[in-house]
C-alpha cells in the first residue's frame, strides 16, 4: 500500500493540506493582475502552493499561459536570460511545428540553436550566443508581453528562488532592468518566491531596491497544529490504520508544525504501524528520523564556529535577549557585534530564522539532534 504522506517533492492531491486562505488570496491577486511575492523558509510548502494554484486555476483556463522557472541552479545573468527565453517560448505552444514558427517570429535578431532529444515540447532546449544575449537583454525581458499580444492571452510567470539574482554580477543593474520592463507589461503577472527571507525582504521591502513595492508580499507561515490533526488522522483511516488524535498532535508538536517534517514523521509512523499507533511507535519513528538525518547534521555542525554553537545553545534554552550582558557571559557569545554577525551567518546558512524578534531553528529535527548530542 502506498503511503498517504508526501515529502521531498511538491505536494499535491490528498497530501496537500490546508493553505485555503493563502491559496484564495494568492489566486485572487494573480487573477486581478497583481504580482505576488511569496516568502518562507525552504520546505514550508511554497512550491506546492504555487503548483496547486497553477494546476487548478490558471493552466486549465484557456485564457492564460503559465511559465515556471527555477533559479536554484542558475548562476549568471546569461543563464537566466537563456532559461527565461526558453521557458517562455515553450509555453507559447504544445506543438513542435508551431514552436519553430514562434521562434522565428519572436527572435528577429537573436537566432537560437534548437536541441530536441524526444519529440515533445518539454524536451526542447534553446541555446544562444551568450554575448548576444546580454546585448539584446531588453528584447528578451519584453518577450512575455510580445507573446501575450500575439497569442491574445494573459501570462503568469512563476520564478522560484528569485533571491538568487542577488548573486549575479551587476545584480543591481539586472534588477533595475527587470523592474523597468516588467512594470509596463499589462498582460503579464509575476509570481516571485524564495526561501531566503532576509534576501527576499531586502529586494521587496527596502525602499532603495528597484523592486520595492513591486507586488503583494505574502509571508507563508507553518500549518497550524489544529489542521494537522484531522489531516493525519484521515490519512491513516483511509489506509485502514488508526492513530489517536493525541498522537497526531504529538507528531505536529515534535516537528514544530514544519510541513516537510510533519509529513515525513507521519510517513515513518504509518510505515511502522500495522493496525493502531501506540507510544512506542512514535518514539521509534522519532529515533529513525533523527538517525537518517544525522550525517547531514554532523557535517553542518562541524562547519560551525564555537561562538555560533554557543549562540545555538542559547536559542535552544529559549533565551530572548541574546545581547544582554548576562547572556553574553553565560554562553560565551563574545560581543554584541559578534552576536549580530553570527545571527546573520546562521540565517544565510538556513540554520536559524528570526520572526517578530524571535530566533528559532528552521530545521526542527536538527534542533532535536542538537539537543540530544550537544546540550546533553
Amino acid at each position: 500500500m502506498n503511503s498517504p504522506f508526501q515529502f521531498g517533492k511538491t505536494v499535491s492531491g490528498f497530501a496537500f493540506t490546508n493553505r485555503k486562505e493563502q491559496l484564495r488570496t494568492f489566486t485572487e491577486n494573480l487573477s486581478s493582475g497583481i504580482s505576488s511575492i511569496l516568502i518562507s523558509p525552504r520546505r514550508w510548502g511554497k512550491s506546492s502552493l504555487v503548483k496547486k494554484c497553477m494546476d487548478e486555476v490558471f493552466e486549465p483556463d484557456n485564457t492564460y499561459l503559465v511559465v515556471m522557472i527555477d533559479l536554484f541552479r542558475i548562476r549568471s545573468e546569461e543563464e537566466f536570460l537563456e532559461i527565461y527565453a526558453t521557458e517562455l517560448i515553450k509555453s507559447s505552444t504544445n506543438k513542435i511545428e508551431e514552436l519553430v514558427v514562434n521562434i522565428r517570429e519572436f527572435f528577429t535578431i537573436l537566432i537560437p540553436k534548437i536541441s530536441l532529444s524526444v519529440d515533445t515540447i518539454n524536451d526542447i532546449s534553446l541555446s544562444f550566443d551568450r554575448q548576444e544575449l546580454t546585448k539584446n537583454r531588453a528584447g528578451i525581458l519584453d518577450l512575455p508581453q510580445t507573446i501575450a499580444l500575439k497569442k491574445k492571452k494573459k501570462i503568469v510567470i512563476c520564478i522560484d528562488e528569485f533571491q538568487n539574482i542577488l548573486n549575479y554580477k551587476n545584480s543591481d543593474l539586472i534588477l533595475k532592468d527587470l523592474r523597468s520592463s516588467w512594470q509596463n507589461q499589462e498582460d503579464v503577472t509575476f509570481c516571485l518566491y524564495g526561501s531566503k527571507r532576509h534576501m527576499m525582504s531586502g529586494i521587496f521591502n527596502d525602499s532603495s531596491s528597484a523592486f520595492y513595492r513591486f507586488g503583494a508580499v505574502i509571508f507563508l507561515n507553518k500549518i497550524e497544529k489544529q489542521y494537522w490533526i484531522p489531516f493525519i488522522s484521515r490519512a491513516f483511516d483511509n489506509t485502514q490504520k488508526h492513530i489517536p488524535d493525541n498522537f497526531c498532535g504529538e507528531i505536529a508538536d515534535l516537528m514544530g508544525n514544519h510541513p516537510y517534517y510533519v509529513q515525513q514523521l507521519s510517513h515513518i509512523v504509518w510505515n511502522l504501524t500495522e493496525n493502531i499507533v501506540d507510544p512506542s511507535i512514535i518514539s521509534t519513528a522519532m529515533e529513525q528520523i533523527i538517525e537518517m538525518n544525522s550525517p547531514f547534521f554532523i557535517r553542518e555542525f562541524e562547519a560551525l564556529s564555537s561562538s555560533q554553537i554557543n549562540l545555538l545553545k542559547a536559542v535552544c534554552y529559549g533565551e530572548k535577549h541574546l545581547n544582554s550582558i548576562e547572556n553574553l557571559h553565560k554562553y560565551r557569545l563574545g560581543t554584541s557585534g559578534n552576536v549580530s554577525k553570527n545571527k546573520t551567518v546562521l540565517m544565510k546558512q538556513d540554520i536559524i530564522d528570526i520572526i517578530n524578534s524571535k530566533v528559532f531553528f528552521i530545521d526542527p529535527v536538527f534542533e532535536q539532534w542538537f539537543r540530544n548530542n550537544i546540550l546533553s
